[in-house]
Formats: C-alpha cells, structure tokens, sequence
C-alpha cells in the first residue's frame, strides 16, 4: 500500500486541532460566562475553528474505508468493540 502524504498531513493537524480543545478545556473557558467582548469573540472563534478535528477524523475513515467490499469478516470484527462499548455503558 503506497502511503499518501496529504492524508498524513490532515491527520497532524486533526490532532493538533484536538489538543487545542483540550486545552481550552483545562483553562476553565467552558466554566466562563461569555459576554461581548472581543477578547471573548475571538476565543470562541479560535474554539470552533479547533471543533474541526472529530469530523476531520470521521471524513478521513471513510475515505480509508472506500475501497472496502461488504463482507462478514469485516462486521465480525466491530463485535468485540461493540461488547466492550456495551459493558462499559451497563456500569454507568
């Protein structure tokens, strides 16, 4: 499998992206109430501009998974994952 740069490159700037959100989750900004001001304008700006990483990652897995045919073993291999999602919700 020949290995493609630019998905390599969105992927580093999906995780920076990540780290930035949480960043602003440890400096106490969602505890804050905003009011208008362009200091707290341009913090929520920078906050949603950052909110592109989780769609950045799903769009990047289906692109990776395009190419994939409908077949069982590619189903039976979510069953392990789907069990281990299910136990850790039934103890909450």
């Amino acid at each position: 499998m020949k290995r493609e740069m630019n998905l390599d490159i969105i992927r580093i700037f999906a995780l920076l992206c990540v780290i930035s959100v949480h960043f602003f989750l440890n400096t106490g900004f969602y505890a804050t109430t905003i009011v208008a001001s362009k200091r707290n304008f341009f913090m929520v700006s920078i906050r949603e501009f950052f909110m592109v990483c989780v769609p950045l990652f799903i769009i990047l897995t289906g692109y990776l998974s395009s190419n994939k045919k409908f077949e069982p073993k590619n189903y039976k291999k979510l069953i392990p994952k789907m069990l281990l999602y299910f136990v850790i919700n039934v103890g909450y």
